[in-house]
């Protein structure tokens, strides 16, 4: 037993090779014990990440009777819930997002905004991406308009600090920039450069923070850009 997933895939494969003999692997799963010291389970050898290996082991229990297995099948419909699941929790927090007043911007908002799906449902790959940010990336954050409070992992501040800086030097339209204009009704200000989001919202506070009448969300995109 272990909880080193290439512990376990390395064990279980030296049970799989072929000998003269040898006809057959047990691999036992110790059900609840197994869960409560978190050990890795037969799942895990086919799931792309933990919450798929959760969904197909919730399967295989569910479905013991009729002896079901961890194949292709199984593991591509537990990959389609989670991946529901996931779009689900993110569509009920964007919905919490768009009635917060908060000067800085949400990070999963700023990244559905700008296209940026890797940031959307971040999950750190490496032990150093998991550990909590550094003052330093909290500072740059804040600094940048992103509100840090939201942001885990130092892996995670350091995709986002890395968007933040390629988006600065495309010309694109700052955090800032972006959540204002969506505060408005537009739905692809990540898409406006700086220039053409701050042409924007300057003619929004000329006219006393109201839209303009001509000036339509979203409408001439392009042009403005």
């Amino acid at each position: 037993f272990t909880r080193s997933r290439p512990f376990y895939c390395q064990m279980v494969g030296r049970g799989t090779r072929i000998h003269p003999g040898k006809e057959r692997l047990l691999l036992i799963d110790n059900l609840f014990l197994t869960a409560r010291h978190s050990l890795c389970r037969p799942a895990h050898l086919v799931a792309d990440d933990e919450e798929v290996a959760e969904k197909l082991t919730e399967a295989a229990e569910r479905d013991a009777a009729r002896g079901t297995d961890l194949d292709e099948e199984a593991r591509s419909q537990a990959k389609a819930d989670v991946i529901a699941e996931r779009e689900a929790a993110l569509a009920k927090k964007l919905a919490e997002m768009r009635h917060r007043k908060r000067e800085l911007v949400d990070p999963v908002q700023y990244a559905v905004s700008v296209g940026a799906p890797s940031l959307v449902d971040y999950r750190p790959a490496l032990p150093a991406e998991a550990v909590p940010p550094t003052a330093v990336q909290i500072e740059a954050l804040s600094k940048a308009g992103i509100f840090a409070g939201d942001v885990q992992h130092a892996g995670h501040a350091e995709a986002i600090l890395a968007t933040l800086a390629d988006r600065k030097a495309g010309g694109f339209a700052s955090p800032k920039q972006v959540r204002r204009l969506e505060l408005y009704g537009w739905t692809r200000a990540g898409q406006m450069t700086y220039a053409a989001a701050q042409k924007v919202i300057s003619r929004i506070a000329a006219n006393g923070w109201r839209v303009p009448a001509g000036l339509k969300p979203d409408q001439g995109l392009k042009a403005e850009t």
